[in-house]
Parts: structure tokens; C-alpha cells; sequence
């Protein structure tokens, strides 16, 4: 069902000629998209000139000392078991070595153990 629409007199004389139609509406939407870009265009602020002196990129090592204070947890852990326990006399390995199976790691010393030996033998 169409509704009657009332249009006052000037706006219901306005046409556009039929075959410039077309020119018409290409020539509405490029001034639309003209529109959009210039605002795109002008509004984005523009980022200031970069100051200073240039310097040539070389390769290098680079050297950062950190300090800081905390707990740390080992990600790997090994459980050692003793035959005896006592005093070390000397230790053949350093932090970060690598140890295998039955490598020697620390000797204790031999005292306490020479006065049991005597002990037993007397």
C-alpha cells in the first residue's frame, strides 16, 4: 500500500535532467570520497622531525650488568648419597662443569678415618 507524501512545490520542481543523472551522482560520490581523504589526510598529526646526530650501525657485543636481590630455583636437580660423611679436603670440579657417572667430585679428609683404622687394629 503507497502513502501519499506531500513535497512543497519548490523541491517537487527540482529535477535533474534525465541523462545527466549519472554525471551527477559520479560527481557526488568523488567529491564524498574527496571529502573523506582530505579529513584522513589533515587530521592525523604528523610526527616531528627526528633530532640529533646520526650514528653508523656496526656490530658489537653488548655488555649489561644487572642487580637484583631474590631466591633462585634450579630447573634441574640431582639427589647424591654418601657412603660417609665428613670434612671436604678438596674439590675437583667447578660451578657449571660438567659431571659423568662415577666422576670424583670433593675428598674428604683422611684423618678420621686413620684413628678408626688404628682403633680397630689395637
Amino acid at each position: 500500500m503507497q502513502m501519499p507524501v506531500v513535497i512543497p512545490r519548490r523541491l517537487a520542481r527540482i529535477r535533474l535532467p534525465a541523462p545527466n543523472r549519472w554525471l551527477w551522482l559520479v560527481a557526488l560520490a568523488l567529491l564524498a570520497v574527496l571529502g573523506v581523504v582530505g579529513y584522513q589526510r589533515w587530521t592525523t598529526p604528523v610526527a616531528p622531525p627526528v633530532t640529533g646526530q646520526p650514528v653508523p650501525v656496526r656490530r658489537s657485543t653488548i655488555v649489561q650488568t644487572i642487580s637484583t636481590s631474590g631466591t633462585t630455583i634450579s630447573t634441574r636437580q640431582a639427589k647424591l648419597n654418601f657412603a660417609s660423611g665428613g670434612k671436604i679436603q678438596d674439590v675437583f670440579v667447578k660451578v657449571g662443569d660438567s659431571v659423568k657417572a662415577g666422576q670424583a667430585i670433593a675428598a674428604l679428609e683422611i684423618t678420621p678415618f686413620q684413628i678408626k683404622v688404628e682403633n680397630a687394629q689395637s
